[in-house]
């Protein structure tokens, strides 16, 4: 729910503690390359230690190993990994990228948090790897080639995203530690562990009464709002919608209750006639629940240039596509906040999946032949959204009813369709050239690999947590 903000010059928020480190196998320590904003390094017990990002467990480690409260956090890490060694990532509870250099086992270890919310990157070059939480910073290094990797560009437009490799980045030479997982460096090669997985195979998954489940639910809602308020100065992008507002409600209620500054609004008033509704609301809720707020048209937070000539402007420089394309406007919101002090910015993204049911449940439902929640999942939609009854039934039915039944190989002969019905695809007839093949070809390629009739195990990968 935390952001780092953007750069007072640039457009484009990057990371505020980019960083790269090199990690030679000659050599017995992590050797800094680049640094903007203080990596966090410590050495303990002959290993090297960096760490950035948060602990949320911080105080029950130190009690574990006995440290002092003015350790840092990268100096607590140094003394729980000499205690824990290989179960230091299932110890830290955080959001956070960890490298851990350990001559005595000739090891390097790179781990990321268990849902993935800091970014860790890896490229190698000459001979060397070098880390960093920056794609951006990292493909400026010498030796690691800026070379785009078109073949996932293709994926993304398609998009197919469940064959996709975890590990992979839109540049050919960048891979990225997959989230809750460990990855080893040696010598030998590499090895992937996943140490964390919120549905482990084979447990069985204990379900809760819906009273239980919203007392769990509020529960865990305040403690990571009361966490993003602890880090700073904070704002909130407030739209109209439910998730945005539910935290705009917890973090107005615990600021009040723990004497901490009251987080500053952040709207954007959209010309849709469709939106008509939601800047009042947006100033209602600000309002009733005492936020300053800044709120400008779109038009004022586009700094007066169209929409699509904003999206170009960040998307020539990301590392990634743009993905929403009003998120200039809400670039331009946090700059205001950056310069009214503030240091965290909280955000609603991830609230349709708690706060409403999803449309990939549509998937589950043509799964079971279950025509009555089908029926059921469409109603809802149909009064929650103004979209025409018949484009929704066909979404409901085949976007993310059947097309995603066929991508999960639930029959024998489902992965035979699903490749044929790819081969004849419009949308997948890509004929430019690419030192694998032509796109379509490759992309082809990719589904038939990675299909696998039910009940057989899949092949393994970097993307798949097996060794490499």
């Amino acid at each position: 729910m935390a952001t780092t903000t953007p750069s007072a010059t640039q457009l484009v928020p990057e990371i505020v503690t980019s960083w790269v480190v090199e990690h030679d196998p000659e050599a017995a320590e992590l050797q800094l390359r680049e640094d903007h904003d203080g990596a966090g390094f410590a050495s303990f017990g002959g290993s090297t230690v960096l760490f950035t990002g948060a602990l949320f467990n911080r105080t029950e480690l130190a009690r574990e190993v006995g440290a002092a409260d003015e350790l840092s956090d990268a100096e607590l890490v140094a003394r729980v990994y000499a205690r824990r060694r290989d179960g230091i990532a299932e110890a830290l509870n955080g959001t956070y990228a960890l490298l851990v250099r350990d001559p005595d086992r000739d090891a390097l270890l790179a781990a990321r948090d268990r849902m993935g919310l800091h970014p860790l990157f890896y490229a190698d070059a000459d001979g060397s790897t070098l880390f960093s939480d920056s794609i951006e910073t990292l493909v400026r290094q010498p030796g690691v080639s800026r070379a785009l990797n078109r073949r996932l560009l293709a994926l993304h437009v398609w998009p197919a995203w469940w064959i996709e490799d975890k590990d992979e980045t839109y540049y050919e030479s960048v891979r990225r530690v997959v989230a809750g997982t460990v990855l080893t460096f040696r010598r030998g090669g590499r090895e992937m562990r996943r140490y964390w997985n919120p549905a482990p195979p084979g447990r069985q998954v204990e379900w809760v009464d819906e009273d239980d489940a919203m007392e769990r639910f509020e529960a865990t809602l305040s403690e990571a709002v009361t966490r993003c308020l602890h880090r700073g100065s904070t704002a909130l992008c407030l739209s109209g919608g439910l998730d945005s507002i539910s935290i705009a409600s917890f973090a107005t209620d615990i600021a009040a209750r723990e004497g901490l500054p009251t987080p500053r609004a952040l709207s954007v008033e959209f010309p849709d006639p469709d939106n008509t509704g939601e800047a009042a609301i947006q100033r209602r809720v600000a309002a009733h629940l005492g936020m300053p707020q800044t709120m400008m048209t779109l038009h004022e937070a586009l700094g007066g240039q169209g929409l699509l000539p904003r999206a170009l402007e960040v998307t020539r420089t990301w590392p990634v596509p743009l993905l929403g394309i009003f998120s200039p406007a809400y670039f331009t919101l946090i700059e205001e906040a950056k310069r009214d002090g503030r240091t965290v910015i909280m955000t609603g993204a991830g609230g349709d999946n708690w706060l409403s049911v999803a449309l990939e449940l549509a998937g589950d439902l043509v799964g079971r032949l279950d025509l009555v929640g089908l029926l059921r999942l469409w109603y809802t939609y149909q009064r929650s959204y103004r979209t025409p009854r018949a484009l929704l039934l066909r979404r409901i039915l085949w976007k993310y009813g059947v097309r995603n039944v066929l991508a999960s190989g639930s029959s024998d002969c489902s992965g035979a369709g699903l490749r044929r019905y790819s081969l004849r695809s419009p949308r997948g007839r890509w004929n430019a050239p690419c030192p694998h093949g032509s796109l379509r070809t490759v992309a082809c390629g990719r589904i038939s690999s990675n299909w696998r009739p039910p009940g057989s195990s899949r092949s393994s990968s970097p993307g798949q947590g097996a060794s490499t």
